[in-house]
């Protein structure tokens, strides 16, 4: 089985959530890797494995889809007009201009992904002040609210009390059945 993590010498194999990793720090003096004691610090790290699976959407699937694109795109337009990259004052200036016709957690995770997009956008600004603004191309939706799994099936949200159900595929379910394993976002 090949380390999750490797740090010098040090590797860690398995999966377990949380995990503790023992990090050398330097000696001032040399500038080398130390293993004694007083030079350790322990490091806690939350593992996460991420499956994928290819899934053909329904109409009504593909319009959340598009639709969480576009409250995404909205997000970065603001943020770039009023100058803001943090999450709370993006928050603060879009939430209340965003379509009531789509559940309040899919609204926060356009934000949180805008967030990450403008932050992006302005360290690449910083570095070459010709770069392109960004905008999201791709159909994408990003959640730790409202989902659930039930069996073989993920049984997500689009309007109050209505669902789309997605098979998970063989790999899927074998990911989520591992030991401590439970999906925390999708």
């Amino acid at each position: 089985m090949p380390p999750i993590l490797q740090i010098g010498k040090w590797a860690l194999y398995g999966i377990r959530s949380p995990v503790a990793v023992r990090i050398p720090s330097r000696s001032r003096s040399s500038m080398s890797y130390q293993l004694t004691r007083e030079f350790c610090c322990w490091l806690r790290l939350l593992v996460v494995k991420a499956a994928r699976q290819q899934y053909h959407a329904s109409v009504s699937l593909m319009r959340l889809l598009d639709e969480f694109k576009r409250l995404v795109n909205v997000c970065i337009s603001i943020g770039i007009e009023e100058n803001v990259s943090s999450l709370k004052t993006l928050s603060l200036k879009s939430y209340p201009l965003l379509s009531r016709d789509i559940l309040s957690y899919y609204r926060l995770g356009a934000i949180s992904t805008a967030t990450s997009i403008l932050r992006n956008y302005r360290k690449a600004k910083r570095k070459n002040p010709r770069t392109e603004f960004p905008y999201a191309k791709k159909l994408m939706l990003t959640s730790c609210y409202g989902f659930k799994i039930e069996g073989d099936l993920l049984r997500l949200p689009i309007k109050p009390r209505q669902y789309v159900h997605i098979k998970l595929n063989n790999h899927t379910q074998g990911t989520l059945s591992l030991g401590s394993m439970f999906a925390r976002s999708l």
